[in-house]
């Protein structure tokens, strides 16, 4: 199973999101964005599971109040340590 990439909102500048990828075996779109609304990231969390070679398989997600709450932490977390993307260099 692999993804294509379709394409990015023009908008986004050098940030790359929303992002529209297709899997080529059952057509199903995978839309990569960085942010959603309060009530949704306070409900919700899907992951993305990919196998050892970087593929991806499936997608669960789950409504559990504290797995959402944690994810939402950990999320917040880590955005705070972030480098933007216009002061990244490799």
């Amino acid at each position: 199973m692999s993804l294509r990439f379709v394409g990015k909102d023009p908008e986004s500048g050098d940030h790359g999101c929303p992002a529209v990828w297709v899997d080529e075996e059952t057509k199903e779109l995978v839309i990569q964005g960085v942010t959603a609304d309060a009530d949704t990231i306070a409900r919700t969390v899907q992951f993305n599971v990919f196998d050892g070679e970087g593929r991806w398989v499936h997608t669960d997600q789950t409504d559990d109040q504290a797995t959402a709450g944690l994810c939402a932490d950990a999320f917040e977390a880590v955005w705070e340590l972030a480098t933007p993307h216009d002061k990244y260099t490799a």
